[in-house]
């Protein structure tokens, strides 16, 4: 980097043998795309504390180093020639291991289970990894293995694990010895798990989407941390466990994409839920009783075959958006009138924003100005910069990218809040089917 701050490319000309030499004293090695498949042989790294070598071209990081009893750090991720690591025995103070994006790697070093300070271990798309060894290293907090599909069982790890990342593999249930402590478990994208997993005590955040099971047990109401369950994706749950204790930590569910027909009343004891996923999902109407969930802000259901809305809590006001994209089946009637209500009242809408996507491809009569075609012309009034607000509606043909439509709604309200310097913005978008 230039003191002007213009970068420059600078590129390191190694001889046809490689690095031949590293300094014995070196404590720090960051080198991003080390450009040789090994380091140069013999080198005593007794003083090396952290070793970064992402994207290299390493093919064997085995012989040659020696002393790294000082070592501390790993990482080697995004090498993809990388197939075999050294023996780490000797490397009794390595706390973080990183061989994330290494496809080549089958398997890691066993020697591993000597290490009784290593914390992290990060396997992220090590895709090609068959076999992990047992650790059974106190301090073990943190284990991430994803979309490694001949990973079939959980490992035989630390027994005060935090955080578990078992994700798109084979194994088909987490040992209970393992969960004990954990606070944080994922294990989203695996299709053989049919078991909820058990013996949850500490557990904050659970991720069990595009998973094979089938129901939730009793179990989850006595786990008192737990803020965030996510069972999206789950088509064979067809049905949600009758709350017969409150539940007061969980303040996000997702059952969007499951099969859930039905919500029990007692949803309603879940009396801290603030995000409730349901879209895309067979159900076909809400419980009376969702208007005492006093807390709930945000609720989805596009995309399902809900007929009519009962009365919501206070706290789903008409100033956030809702999402009713793919709602054939919705009588859109009364959710319409009470929008144009709020309009008319001239009351202050929370967040300054009334946004719903519905089905259909007529506007309602109450808009005034009308087009055809990409652009309107507006006559504004001369009091315009006195606006409270203003209202819009769109129609589509076909359903746009949803990126596209928030970036294009966004740039919309922007416009007409620093140009026409109004407080609040309704819009509706119809999306018409072809």
């Amino acid at each position: 980097m230039d003191r002007d701050g213009s970068s420059q490319e600078y590129k390191m000309h190694l001889p046809p043998t490689g690095l031949e030499h590293l300094r014995n004293e070196l404590r720090y090695l960051r080198w991003h795309k080390f450009p040789s498949n090994s380091l140069p042989p013999y080198v005593r790294a007794e003083h090396l504390v952290e070793l970064h070598l992402r994207k290299s071209k390493l093919e064997k990081l085995r012989t040659g180093v020696k002393d790294v009893g000082n070592l501390r750090r790993i990482d080697l991720s995004d090498s993809p020639y990388l197939t075999e690591l050294l023996d780490l025995s000797m490397a009794k103070n390595l706390q973080c291991l990183r061989l994330a994006k290494c496809p080549s790697l089958t398997e890691v070093p066993s020697s591993l289970q000597y290490l009784d300070k290593l914390a992290e271990i990060y396997l992220e798309f090590s895709y090609n990894l068959r076999s992990f060894p047992m650790l059974y290293s106190q301090v073990l907090r943190k284990l991430t293995i994803w979309r490694c599909l001949d990973v079939t069982t959980c490992p035989t790890i630390s027994q005060n694990m935090v955080r578990l990342e078992l994700k798109r593999t084979l194994i088909k249930e987490v040992l209970q010895s393992v969960a004990g402590t954990l606070e944080y478990l994922y294990v989203n994208g695996c299709s053989k798990m049919t078991k909820f997993p058990q013996n949850l005590e500490d557990i904050v955040e659970l991720n069990l989407r595009v998973t094979a099971i089938k129901e939730v047990p009793s179990s989850i109401q006595f786990l008192t941390r737990l803020r965030d369950l996510d069972m999206s994706g789950c088509a064979k749950l067809e049905s949600f466990l009758e709350i017969t204790v409150p539940i007061k930590s969980l303040g996000i569910l997702d059952l969007s994409k499951t099969g859930i027909k039905e919500l029990p009343l007692s949803i309603k004891d879940m009396v801290r839920l603030q995000y409730q996923y349901l879209h895309g999902t067979p159900i076909k109407e809400l419980p009376l009783s969702i208007k005492d969930m006093v807390c709930l802000q945000h609720l989805t259901f596009h995309g399902t075959a809900i007929k009519a809305l009962p009365e919501l809590p206070s706290s789903l006001t008409l100033g956030f958006q809702r999402d009713f994209t793919n709602c054939f089946k919705l009588d859109q009637k009364p959710l319409v009138a009470a929008m144009h209500l709020k309009i008319q009242s001239g009351e202050e809408i929370p967040h300054g924003i009334i946004q719903m996507v519905l089905p259909g491809s007529e506007i309602q009569e109450w808009f005034g100005d009308k087009g055809i075609g990409s652009s309107l012309t507006i006559q504004l009034p001369s009091n315009c910069l006195q606006l409270k607000g203003i209202a819009f509606c769109l129609i589509f043909l076909l359903p746009p990218r949803t990126c596209l439509m928030k970036s294009m709604m966004l740039m919309i309200i922007y416009i007409l809040i620093t140009m026409l310097r109004v407080k609040t913005v309704s819009m509706m978008v119809m999306m018409k089917s072809s």
